[in-house]
């Protein structure tokens, strides 16, 4: 029996999608049909990870504990009674009944020491984990999908909408998303093999910006206008605009994260996981072909 929490989230779904196959899972969620499914594999249990007692009972009789269930919202008055303390009942309760393997994926913003309270949520719960023997932690950088709604996503939904699409800055800061499927293997591996301690899970190659809306907007066949956009005006945006009730397309989190590049040399984690990560191209038109796009 493997313990999954986040399982109705965009990463926990296609997970536990591949993990029925050849497990019994057991997830944890916080309300009655959060999580939509049915299998004769699944268990379902109600309750929340900051419930110590509700922790203890819900580990009982697993091998093996996958802990994906985040608040990532930075302003969010409980990321750290979820991801910090949340984590550590995990830990201790693991620890307690003698769990076989624990993998708990975390950011790379860990890596780039980020300032906002997700990222040192992150660092905090990646030291507890630590305290493991067996523990595994994947780092992991933009994911994108079927499914994804949140970075990859917003740009797609952004781009299909709008003639003007800005760049933040001069577009140049790189990052490296990995498709959500590539991750979904790199945790079964872990499951699978006698693979321990820190890894980041990234996509094949590092991308600036602009160079990601070129391909988005190549492969949805669109043509738009790119206007470049100081990052400090849309810093000034991503502030104002929750204030009058406007959802801006970047969080001032993302956006302040955006101007660090990042940039991983995978040649390492692919011998260890064993793992061909897609370029962003391939993985858009594999998202192009599973969600219509």
């Amino acid at each position: 029996m493997i313990l999954l929490t986040g399982a109705a989230g965009f990463v926990g779904q296609a997970l536990l999608k591949q993990l029925l196959l050849k497990h019994k899972v057991r997830c944890i969620v916080l309300y009655e049909n959060e999580l939509k499914m049915q299998h004769k594999n699944l268990q379902i249990v109600v309750g929340n990870i900051t419930d110590k007692s509700f922790v203890e009972r819900a580990v009982n009789g697993v091998f093996c504990v996958i802990h994906v269930a985040a608040i990532i919202d930075a302003k969010n008055k409980n990321i750290y009674a979820v991801n910090v303390e949340g984590t550590r009942n995990l830990v201790e309760a693991a620890q307690k009944q003698k769990v076989k393997k624990f993998i708990f994926i975390s950011t790379e913003n860990v890596q780039y020491h980020c300032k906002d309270h997700y990222t040192k949520s992150k660092q905090e719960a990646e030291k507890i984990v630590k305290t493991l023997k067996n523990y595994t932690i994947l780092r992991e950088p933009i994911i994108y999908g079927p499914g994804d709604k949140e970075y990859i996503g917003k740009l797609v939904q952004l781009i299909q909408k709008h003639k003007l699409v800005p760049i933040p800055g001069n577009g140049t800061y790189l990052v490296q998303p990995v498709y959500v499927e590539d991750l979904v293997y790199c945790i079964q591996r872990a499951i699978e093999k006698p693979i321990t301690g820190t890894h980041t899970i990234a996509g094949k190659e590092a991308l600036s910006y602009e160079e990601i809306i070129d391909i988005l907007l190549e492969e949805l066949q669109l043509k738009r206008t790119k206007i470049h956009i100081p990052l400090i005006l849309l810093k000034l945006a991503a502030i104002l605009l929750p204030i009058l009730f406007v959802k801006p397309p970047l969080t001032y989190t993302q956006l302040y994260n955006l101007a660090i590049s990042r940039q991983h040399d995978l040649e390492i984690t692919k011998k260890i996981f064993s793992y061909k990560p897609l370029s962003f191209k391939e993985g858009v038109k594999k998202l192009k072909r599973t969600e219509g796009l």
